[in-house]
């Protein structure tokens, strides 16, 4: 089986979609004897507005290395400070609300500009299938164009992991949403399988396209857990911990930060964090200990008394960090889940989740909770790997011959 992947972002980006495809891809090839080809961007293209003469085509290395050796080069994070500049200048701000605004971004004149060099890389070795996944319409209008040229002589899965049409965060308008909704409509009609990310999205897609349920699929985010880990003891347990990265009005972490200001529980936070989300009082009850590498981040998720969790104020998206948390078997604190929020698929069976709205006091109650839960290890409770996800992707393939 040969299979061509095509992704506006790929290795070595480290967005939650090529993470997401680094995984499915690499377990899959150890899995299946099958040969996976990658075409994708140059990953020097970091602005929407970048100059248009350097979105051509990219073809990426064949992908054949074992999984671990492929996330540890890929994957490996470097230590990088908060930006000291000042924040929402007034070009950032513009160049934001006009990227909201535009379907038509970076992606968009990548995929026109990088149709012969597709072809071309298809030509050299013809899959079997072909799998397109990035921020719309990128990806998605090469997979269509590469569709139209072979007919059936080539199975398209379209990866629908960040929608468009429908996405709550996105400034369109009524009109822009209605040309989008057509303009996906008119693209996936060609799709033979398609792929989301949380039954929510499923729904409102079949809406949207007018399609059998069987032509969608639900592939979760998934983790990488090490079953060999030794059980924690209470002793060992540290601080209360938190992983990522906020946004505004999408996941703000104000009042997290003054219920541990006003508790006597300690808070680590890891990443990458804008100065602006920083709590305008200095506490000794949250430290912020900048970036780290992948395996310095599961070591210190491993050792929490709890991993804090805030979901996204969009109700379509259901972010990978919960699937991450619950790979470490540490309790989790879920914070400002929407009664139509896609976490609320998920079934949890016996794990220590506690959920709270994002308030002071709520959050506060929640960690009480977790005092009350104590300190025990529910290490593989949840299978939640990624091996699991690639075998689902496997049997999508399967059904397509």
């Amino acid at each position: 089986m040969k299979i061509s992947f095509v992704s506006f972002e790929y290795q070595p980006i480290k967005t939650p979609q090529s993470l997401r495809w680094q995984k499915l891809l690499s377990h899959l090839v150890e899995a299946r004897p099958v040969a996976v080809r990658v075409f994708n961007a140059p990953a020097s293209i970091d602005s929407p507005f970048h100059d248009i003469n350097f979105l051509s085509g990219f073809e990426a290395e064949v992908f054949s290395a074992p999984p671990r050796r492929v996330d540890e080069r890929i994957v490996a994070a470097v230590p990088v400070q908060a930006s000291k500049k000042p924040p929402n200048t007034f070009m950032k701000r513009f160049k934001s609300a006009v990227k909201e605004r535009l379907p038509f971004d970076k992606s968009f004149v990548w995929a026109v500009k990088s149709r012969t060099a597709f072809i071309n890389f298809l030509e050299r070795d013809l899959p079997d299938v072909m799998i397109s996944s990035s921020p719309p319409f990128g990806a998605m209008i090469l997979a269509w164009f590469a569709k139209r040229h072979y007919k059936k002589n080539i199975k398209w899965i379209c990866d629908l992991g960040d929608p468009w049409s429908f996405a709550s965060d996105r400034k369109l308008g009524p009109v822009m949403r209605r040309i989008i909704e057509a303009m996906e409509r008119y693209f996936l009609s060609s799709a033979d399988h398609i792929i989301v990310t949380n039954n929510r999205t499923k729904s409102a897609y079949l809406k949207i396209l007018h399609i059998e349920e069987s032509r969608i699929s639900v592939i979760y985010q998934g983790a990488d857990a090490n079953r060999n880990e030794k059980p924690l003891s209470a002793e060992l347990a540290g601080d209360y911990v938190y992983t990522g990265t906020f946004y505004r009005t999408i996941r703000e972490p104000h009042a997290l930060f003054e219920a541990f200001s006003l508790g006597d529980k300690k808070l680590s936070v890891a990443g990458n964090i804008d100065p602006k989300f920083f709590p305008e009082k200095k506490s000794e009850q949250i430290s912020f200990i900048g970036n780290l590498g992948e395996h310095d981040v599961k070591k210190l998720q491993r050792s929490a008394a709890a991993l804090i969790f805030i979901d996204n104020l969009n109700s379509t998206q259901l972010p990978g960090k919960l699937f991450e948390y619950v790979a470490t078997g540490r309790p989790v604190i879920c914070i400002g889940v929407a009664k139509e929020s896609p976490v609320n698929e998920i079934e949890f069976s016996d794990y220590p989740i506690v959920f709270c709205e994002n308030n002071v006091e709520d959050i506060s109650r929640a960690i009480e909770k977790i005092d009350e839960i104590g300190l025990q290890d529910y290490l593989g409770t949840l299978n939640v790997s990624w091996k699991g996800r690639a075998n689902q992707l496997g049997r999508i393939i399967d059904e397509l011959y």
